[in-house]
């Protein structure tokens, strides 16, 4: 089963009824969510849902949308995160964070400590473009994903238009052997735009 869900007006309320409502869905294998845009999502919804798709059967496919979201911190990323805790079994991730105005460094290595628990995941898709992660933030990202399962066949990285907050030419590079060396993974792709 796919849902997908686009609003501009969506609250932290809203999100909440919404992701609860979810839990009666009990042969869901596949859950795609665009919360693009929805300026008045913040940290409090991103806990709230997170604590809702805990409950959830297990999915395999999971596509959740987040970009441009303003009021969304490290703190909420870390909250929604604690679903990879319960939610082992995906196979296919999928979450974007374009726009991301807290601290990237933080938010990417949270999340990537909590994709070792992925243990069937197959592949993965991360977008934190146009936000202010540094080579610092993209190094330590890269060294937890050595620590993927030996299942991830794919990977596509969009780290778009970061380079005027802290991310260099030198931690591009750096990123890029590291990303060389996963030799289990069989396609990558990592995007870079606006590196000149």
């Amino acid at each position: 089963m796919l849902i997908e869900k686009r609003c501009k007006n969506l609250t932290d309320v809203g999100l909440s009824s919404f992701s609860a409502s979810l839990k009666h869905l009990q042969a869901i294998k596949s859950l795609s969510l665009n919360f693009g845009d929805c300026g008045s999502i913040t940290d409090i919804g991103l806990t709230n849902f997170g604590e809702n798709l805990k409950s959830l059967q297990p999915i395999q496919n999971l596509k959740l949308n987040f970009g441009r979201i303003r009021c969304i911190s490290e703190k909420g990323i870390y909250d929604l995160a604690q679903i990879f805790d319960f939610q082992t079994s995906l196979k296919n991730l999928y979450m974007s964070f374009d726009c991301f105005q807290g601290n990237a460094d933080n938010a990417v290595t949270v999340l990537s400590e909590k994709f070792k628990n992925l243990n069937q995941l197959q592949s993965l898709y991360l977008n934190f473009s146009h936000t202010n992660i540094s080579d610092n933030g993209l190094a330590k990202f890269s060294r937890n994903l050595k620590d993927l399962n030996d299942l991830m066949q794919n990977l596509t990285l969009t780290f778009d238009m970061c380079f005027e907050d802290g991310l260099t030419h030198d931690g591009v590079q750096n990123f890029r052997k590291d990303v060389k060396s996963l030799k289990n993974i069989k396609q990558v792709f990592v995007y870079f735009e606006g590196w000149e």
